[in-house]
């Protein structure tokens, strides 16, 4: 098919879109809460609002000027949430100020903006529309701490690799549409399109330029059968696209996938899919950090390859009062975070919340990720392992302190030599106000 069909057909699809993944995603730094309508009986506008100062300590060789030391983050957060009884629409908006005194990075300024609208178009129908868009650069993107992305497991973004330092702008939109069919059936389609751009900081930190600017659309549809109070199962077709932008690279994949979804509690649910994947990509592109310099080469196969794979994922999920617990793992097909153009991708992550003492709240989190080129060349491989932990103390007032620590160590294999450059150790330390207020109805 070709590519303009492609966008068009895709496009169609997110005009009446709905969400195939039936669990809600995790709530991450500046992530907008996930929306459910139709329950609302109130009318309430609530607006809040976050100010941070963190001290950030990384060593890592990515940086301008190769050398470790503290840089200063300020950041603020707003957020406006308006409920009606047939809808909910949340609106966030981060502004940080990166200030560097020692001509590490240098200073720069990043956002992150998010919304999301979901409204019940008649009694049995549900729409949402969602947005995230951000501009941010290498220093600022560590591991993440939740495992749960914000569109879902088939829309999981790899950013557990962490490319030469560069500035990067990122966009995912999505719109979902949800039909209930009857007490216990649904049908959904969802679609979402992201779009990835890297751009040059420095020229001593080698050639950013090089990375490699993707794009990509897909449509899922879904349908839900209720066999009891606890087991939910289903199916799910998704159709994707993906290609290199200003470069003749790219690929489509197919899957169908059985889905099951358990709820054992209220506080403990269970979420898995699986199935067969098709996989097409020509002029496979990828990246290799050479070692010592940190000069980016970017090699580009003449090749073309299809074949059929399986795919998958699961997320598990205990919240309690105090205790949050969420375990996910995915095998698909995505982009490479910079490095690489379409890639077979997997993904392994945990993490772990307590809050203790009334007032003290850590957390720990550890991933591993794998990213191999779709082009039958297994020696071009990428692999990440992560981990990370935070303690938090509130104060009087709305005022948090707190401090964390990650660790990202990356290894590669066959041609590329030159990954283990950009391992990262980062200190964090950070001071936080907040506060929440009703605007009435």
């Amino acid at each position: 098919m070709p590519r303009i069909f492609t966008i068009l057909f895709v496009l169609a699809i997110n005009s009446i879109l709905g969400s195939a993944q039936s669990t809600a995603p995790a709530v991450v730094n500046g992530e907008l809460a996930p929306v459910n309508v139709g329950t609302q009986s109130t009318m309430t506008n609530v607006i809040s609002a976050a100010f941070s100062s963190q001290g950030i300590y990384s060593t890592n060789t990515y940086v301008a000027n190769g050398n470790s030391g503290w840089i200063t983050n300020l950041q603020s957060d707003f957020t406006f949430v308006k409920n009606r009884d047939r809808s909910r629409l949340s609106v966030e908006y981060s502004p940080s100020a990166l200030l560097d005194y020692q001509g590490q990075t240098g200073s720069d300024m990043n956002q992150k903006f998010g919304a999301d609208l979901s409204y019940q178009v008649a009694r049995h129908t549900n729409v949402r529309l969602h947005d995230v868009f951000s501009i941010d650069n290498s220093i600022l993107r560590s591991a993440a701490l939740e495992v749960v992305p914000e569109f879902g497991l088939l829309n999981q973004p790899n950013d557990n690799l962490l490319a030469p330092y560069s500035r990067r702008t990122y966009e995912q939109v999505g719109v979902d549409v949800q039909q209930m069919l009857s007490s216990r059936t649904s049908f959904t389609i969802s679609g979402n399109f992201n779009e990835v751009n890297f751009h040059s900081l420095s020229p001593i930190a080698g050639n950013p330029d090089q990375l490699i600017d993707t794009r990509n659309a897909d449509g899922e549809a879904s349908y839900s059968y209720r066999l009891s109070r606890r087991h939910s199962i289903g199916v799910m077709y998704q159709y994707q696209t993906y290609w290199v932008q200003g470069v003749d690279s790219g690929g489509q994949t197919q899957g169908a996938f059985y889905t099951h979804n358990i709820t054992f509690n209220n506080k403990m649910s269970l979420s898995v899919y699986v199935g067969p994947q098709y996989s097409r990509s020509y002029n496979p592109i990828f990246v290799n950090v050479l070692n010592n310099t940190g000069d980016v080469e970017r090699h580009s196969l003449q090749t073309q390859f299809s074949g059929w794979s399986v795919s998958g994922g699961t997320t598990f999920q205990v919240q309690g009062r105090n205790t949050g617990i969420t375990f996910s793992a995915v095998r698909s097909v995505n982009n490479g975070n910079g490095l690489s153009s379409g890639s077979r991708y997997t993904d392994l992550g945990g993490s772990f919340r307590r809050q203790f003492r009334r007032k003290w709240t850590t957390g720990l989190a550890v991933d591993y990720s794998q990213t191999g080129l779709l082009s039958g060349a297994s020696q071009v491989q990428y692999q990440a392992v992560s981990g990370s932990a935070f303690v938090q103390r509130s104060l009087r007032h709305g005022l948090m302190l707190s401090a964390s620590y990650s660790r990202t160590h990356q290894a590669d294999g066959g041609v590329l030599q030159g990954l283990t450059n950009l391992d990262r150790d980062q200190v964090a330390v950070s001071m936080t106000y907040q506060f929440s207020r009703g605007l009435g109805h």
